[in-house]
């Protein structure tokens, strides 16, 4: 095996075990508690592999979630190419539903608006991927609103889910998202 396949590997391991840690401590305190100190320690890295890996801790955290959002798109590309889900909203839904504690300290803490304006241009960009893909005929400039479109929408739906407590199963608000998106596709 190549170094860079070990050096790939390695630092894959270290930021899956930061993401466990923040996931860890985030259900413990609020994000801006957390010192990337006791990050480091709580992943069983040094402060030095944090700063080689992100510039800051808002840059982990949207890497972090970048990153999910990248994987959740390709494992459901893979298993279901022709889905008519122009997001992996389920998949999404799920994952704030499972880091539930987590997810509502950000959200109680203004971070998790913060953290949406990250992750919105790549929302956008598998959106308007899929809508190219689900209706090929649609005009490049209509794509690109209905991508914006959607993407707002399922930041909106996630953060109102949020703040109301996650009462409705993620299947709910999936089967929400995905009616909006059929009527915004079909008009």
């Amino acid at each position: 095996m190549s170094s860079n396949a070990n050096i790939d590997r390695r630092a894959r391991r270290t930021r899956h075990a930061l993401t466990q840690a923040l996931l860890s401590l985030g259900a413990e305190k609020r994000f801006a508690e957390i010192e990337i100190q006791e990050l480091a320690r709580t992943a069983g890295v040094g402060r030095s592999t944090f700063y080689a890996h992100y510039a800051d801790k808002d840059a982990f955290l949207a890497t972090s979630v970048i990153g999910m959002i990248a994987h959740f798109e390709a494992t459901a590309a893979k298993a279901e190419p022709d889905r008519a889900d122009p997001l992996p909203a389920r998949q999404l839904f799920d994952h704030f539903h499972e880091a539930r504690v987590f997810v509502q300290k950000m959200h109680e803490s203004g971070d998790f608006g913060r953290l949406c304006d990250a992750i919105e241009p790549k929302l956008r960009a598998i959106a308007l991927a899929n809508i190219a893909r689900l209706v090929p005929h649609m005009p490049a400039g209509r794509r690109t609103e209905c991508a914006l479109f959607i993407t707002g929408g399922f930041l909106g739906l996630a953060r109102w889910w949020i703040e109301s407590g996650m009462i409705r199963s993620p299947a709910e608000m999936h089967a929400a998202f995905a009616a909006v998106c059929q009527r915004i596709l079909a008009a």
